[in-house]
């Protein structure tokens, strides 16, 4: 075996790890033993055996990983940065395109007088390096804005193209229209600007918004009635409006809003529409007018205060509501004074001021009083005077009261009626009289007949240590006459322009055409929007025959519903002027179950009608139209039912 030299590299560490392990040996051998020797010696001189082994040294990381993850974060700082560099340049203006490098300014008048004609003038300046495609500017109007060139026409939006703005280019723009608006109201314009970038299909828009205000209302607006009125007093509200604009104000509307209790309307010039508070006024020219006179009673406590509003408004186009817009608005207020004496009368049980009766049957007119005052009342008297030649004085009765035929008076005082000698405080008391109108003959055919009553009452305030006072109180009433229509409905055959066919009485399985004749008469006031309605049943055939030839009959195969429009009924119908009569025929094929029967041919007919001058509706009613040819006189009863 070949010598290993000693001083091998090899040979020296195992020595010196061999050292090692017999040194750790030792000194677990004679750790427990305290030593009295000499303390070791140490050696300072160095041998093979003393070559330190050195510490095996940390992996590093691998040079790749490091290099990845440097990289990542340089990436997103420099994204974060450029963001941010860009944005700065974009809203700074410091870049090539920017909405900030578009300038928008609008010129117009600060305060605009409402209906007058305004001018605005928009400038665009592009201050971009790059021109703008597709250029539009929107002038967005409050709503009742009205077109210069077409005043009949709402004008909301105004669109003006302008195509093309280079860069660097300024462009003016004018847009005008006719402004409503309530008085002092702020209002606004918006200017919009929709463009194109270049190479882009992308719509960016840029706003501006002009504001002022409205100097004045187009109209000006009145509402005038007394401060104060006695409970139950008829008084008049004027209402006055004048137009304040330079141009037609279309389709003005007014809403008058009375009280929420106590108001009751009697009439109004002009006449409202259905409801009894609104106008349609139409148009009103510049400068123009308008005056409207309502006529009322309001009922309250001591010193209720009932309080009106009156709106003037209009529709552009007259169209949807959501069209609309109000010019302004008035207010006025009135006092309720409880009068000293509770006093009124009713008739059939009515207390308007304005009453309808039919013409025929008695009038009943039952009167109250009541003291009202914290005094007596002597010597109390009360006078009804009845205006009119249509009340027969003769049929004139009253429970106490004396009748005066000379002068048409009913009179009641304490000689007749004892409870009027005095009125305590908070007394009250009551009477009636009855009476009929005179018949309505031919001989003297009345137009819109009416009479009036007027009642009146008197007493003496009795305050101790002061004088009497006289106390009065009074009330009137307006009672219309309802027209008196008659409606017939009838089955003829062989009577009137249409000519009919077929066996009479009529024949199972064979047919027979019959003739049906509506006819109406009418007596005092026109009739409007008068009208017949019938069905027929599922066996009658319509014919498709009518006369006269300008009267609307109708037939509905639907619903086999037959009517005839007759509009205007005349006052005098069948009177002093021909009757209105109208023919349609129908046709039947009887079966063997109608066999020995009157037949139906029409279901019962309705009729329907407003009195022009009552402006009540009035309805009729007749019987189902059969075979049965009582108004026919060529036909015997052996004729009507079927064989």
């Amino acid at each position: 075996m070949d010598e290993i030299p000693i001083n091998s590299k090899f040979t020296s560490r195992l020595e010196a790890m061999q050292k090692k392990i017999d040194q750790r040996k030792s000194t677990k051998e004679t750790s427990g033993l305290k030593s009295t020797l000499l303390p070791p010696k140490k050696f300072i001189g160095q041998t093979d055996w003393d070559i330190p082994i050195q510490k095996a040294k940390p992996e590093k990381k691998t040079l790749t990983s490091s290099f990845l993850f440097k990289v990542f974060v340089f990436s997103i700082i420099f994204f974060v940065i450029s963001i941010a560099i860009a944005t700065y340049l974009f809203f700074g203006g410091f870049n090539i395109i920017s909405g900030r490098n578009i300038e928008i300014k609008i010129q117009g008048p600060s305060i605009v007088r409402a209906g007058d004609e305004v001018n605005l003038q928009a400038t665009i300046v592009n201050n971009n390096k790059v021109p703008l495609d597709s250029v539009s500017l929107i002038f967005s109007y409050p709503v009742g804005t009205l077109n210069v060139l077409d005043r009949a026409s709402v004008f909301p939006v105004d669109e003006q193209k302008i195509g093309i703005i280079d860069k660097n280019q300024i462009v003016n723009v004018s847009s005008r229209a006719i402004i409503f608006g309530e008085r002092n109201s702020d209002q606004e314009i918006m200017v919009t600007m929709e463009y194109r970038l270049p190479d882009s299909n992308a719509i960016y828009t840029k706003e501006k918004i002009f504001k002022f205000v409205m100097g004045s209302s187009p109209i000006d607006l009145s509402l005038n009635l007394p401060e104060e009125l006695n409970a139950g007093q008829e008084f008049p509200l004027i209402i006055k409006l004048s137009s304040n604009s330079e141009t037609v104000l279309k389709n003005v509307s007014l809403t008058l809003e009375p009280p929420a209790t106590g108001f009751m309307f009697k009439n109004a010039e002009p006449e409202p529409l259905p409801g009894g508070n609104i106008w349609t006024l139409g148009d009103i020219p510049a400068g123009g007018e308008r005056i409207i006179k309502v006529n009322g009673i309001l009922e309250g406590q001591d010193e209720d205060i009932k309080s009106f509003k009156v709106k003037v408004g209009s529709s552009p186009l007259g169209g949807a509501s959501g069209d609309n817009f109000e010019y302004g608005e008035a207010f006025a207020s009135v006092v309720i004074k409880r009068s000293f004496v509770n006093f009124g009368l009713n008739i059939n049980g009515s207390s308007r001021p304005e009453v309808v009766v039919r013409p025929q049957g008695k009038i009943l007119i039952n009167l109250k009083w009541g003291n009202n005052l914290s005094d007596r009342l002597l010597d109390n008297k009360i006078t009804v005077k009845l205006i009119g030649d249509i009340i027969d004085k003769y049929s004139i009765i009253s429970n106490e009261g004396f009748y005066n035929s000379i002068n048409n008076t009913i009179t009641w005082d304490k000689t007749n009626t004892p409870g009027l000698s005095e009125l305590d405080p908070g007394e009250t008391g009551n009477s009636s009289f009855e009476f009929k109108l005179v018949n309505f003959n031919q001989a003297d055919i009345l137009t819109n007949p009416s009479f009036e009553i007027e009642a009146f009452f008197e007493g003496q305030r009795i305050t101790v240590g002061q004088l009497s006072e006289r106390v009065t109180n009074d009330s009137q009433k307006l009672v219309k006459i309802e027209t008196e229509s008659i409606f017939t409905a009838k089955s003829v055959y062989s009577l009137g322009p249409l000519k009919n066919s077929g066996p009479v009485p009529p024949r199972v399985g064979q047919e027979t055409t019959y003739s049906i004749v509506w006819s109406v008469s009418n007596t005092t006031n026109n009739l409007d929007e008068a009208q017949i309605k019938t069905n027929l049943p599922a066996y009658i055939n319509w014919v498709g025959m009518s006369s006269p030839a300008d009267e609307k009959i109708i037939y509905n195969p639907n619903t086999r519903e037959v009517s005839w429009q007759l509009g205007k009924v005349a006052a005098g119908a069948g009177q002093r002027e021909s009757m209105r009569e109208a023919y349609f025929q129908v046709s039947i094929t009887p079966s063997l179950s109608q066999l020995g029967q009157l037949v139906k041919l029409t279901d019962i007919a309705s009729f329907q009608a407003t009195d022009s001058f009552t402006k009540t509706i009035i309805t009729k009613r007749n019987e189902e139209v059969t075979t049965e040819l009582i108004d026919d006189p060529n036909f015997s009863k052996d004729s009507f039912v079927i064989e």
